[in-house]
């Protein structure tokens, strides 16, 4: 997206936000709590709605939730009554869907995506700009930190360009540590802070770099996560590392491809069991191609090249040497040689101010000064991507 108000592109929405600063969260028990957990960093009681069981299932049995939430007598807890005002409902996905309660909340003054959100959309698009214009803290959905380009596996269509590395480098440990300063010294709490690669198990600092960041910002994560791709075994003592610092692992499994590795990632899984750590496995069956080799966008106008990178809306974003990248698949691509990113495609943390915080939020959600990055004219896309390929097939070095 192209920077039109630098600064004040969510004004209108955080005006919105800041006459209605009261969240209800509405669903099942269990749902409802996880989402509160990631509001709790607001400072603010975030309330809890659950459906009141119903006959033969004891599932949901009432007409509308405009009724429910009527209900003063619900086991004493203040209920919304007559109107929406001053007041945010979250939906897990399964109630977003019901076209009915969305009807009634919006006969009582509730409006989607202003104070009635799905909570994954809340979460992730409308959560930094609540944070910021209600509260004056910055947060960030998650961003991607890399602490190594090594892999001990060379992927065709690898999102990190592997195959295209001249060179595969680990991170010196004491600049990442600087680096992770820098990022909280810029950032009040952030959704997941996830350490990628690369193959991360195979820098060789990573419980030292793990134990930093669990010391000193623990508090500032909501899920601090390692991704692997499940060919490798994890010793005890950073298995000792996860588990204190409540660690989060995804264990991509490419055994359908690769399937030597089924003893492997069999292994890995029961260590993690065994140790009580959070993890899961993450089995893509078909992988998106950015094609780099093929794609030739270059002919585009600049219009044409705003609506391919709008289209695309690659959600991740990549923190790296102090800069905060727009795409980080550009980023990536820099790297590996195939592209440079020049200096609208990234923040400098370094000379960043907390004034700029807004223009923080807008950049991390997608706003640029250009509106597209330099590797668009050589990237087939990512939600507007056209390739489906067979996961983890292995190619020959290209760099």
């Amino acid at each position: 997206m192209k920077w039109q108000n630098r600064g004040h592109e969510f004004d209108e929405i955080g005006s919105i936000f800041q006459a209605n600063r009261q969240i209800y969260v509405y669903g099942m028990e269990h749902d409802a709590q996880a989402i509160a957990a990631q509001l709790a960093f607001l400072g603010e009681e975030v309330r809890t709605l659950t459906p009141l069981p119903g006959r033969g299932s004891g599932l949901k049995k009432i007409s509308t939730l405009a009724n429910w939430l009527r209900r003063p007598e619900r086991q004493g807890k203040e209920c919304i009554t007559g109107n929406s005002q001053g007041k945010i409902v979250l939906l897990p996905e399964s109630y977003a869907r019901d076209k009915a309660i969305i009807t009634e909340l919006s006969k009582i003054g509730f409006k989607l995506n202003q104070t009635l959100f799905q909570a994954d959309r809340f979460l992730r698009t409308y959560l930094p700009i609540y944070a910021l214009y209600v509260k004056n803290l910055v947060y960030f959905p998650d961003i991607s930190f890399i602490p190594s380009t090594k892999c001990n596996l060379n992927c065709k269509c690898c999102l990190n360009f592997t195959p295209y590395l001249k060179k595969m480098e680990d991170e010196p440990v004491a600049r990442l540590k600087q680096e992770v300063d820098l990022f909280f010294s810029k950032v009040d709490y952030i959704g997941m802070f996830h350490i990628s690669g690369g193959e991360p198990l195979l820098y060789p600092h990573l419980g030292e770099l793990l134990t930093y960041i669990g010391t000193k910002y623990r508090q500032q994560i909501y899920d601090l996560a390692v991704t692997t791709n499940g060919t490798r075994n994890i010793f005890d003592g950073l298995l000792d590392i996860f588990g204190k610092y409540h660690i989060s692992v995804i264990c991509d499994d490419y055994t359908r491809t690769l399937p030597q590795y089924k003893v492997t990632l069999k292994k890995l899984i029961s260590d993690l069991k065994n140790k009580n750590i959070c993890h899961r496995v993450n089995k893509v069956r078909r992988w998106i191609d950015l094609a780099p080799d093929i794609t030739d966008n270059s002919g585009m106008s600049e219009d044409d090249l705003i609506r391919f990178c709008n289209a695309c809306a690659v959600p991740w974003r990549e923190y790296h040497s102090g800069r905060l990248y727009a795409c980080n698949y550009a980023h990536y691509a820099e790297k590996a040689g195939l592209g440079t990113c020049d200096a609208t495609e990234y923040l400098d943390f370094t000379t960043l101010s907390r004034e700029q915080a807004r223009e923080l939020i807008e950049f991390r959600a997608g706003f640029t000064e250009k509106g597209y990055m330099e590797f668009c004219k050589h990237c087939a896309g990512f939600n507007n991507n056209p390739y489906r390929r067979v996961p983890a097939e292995q190619a020959t070095r290209k760099g």
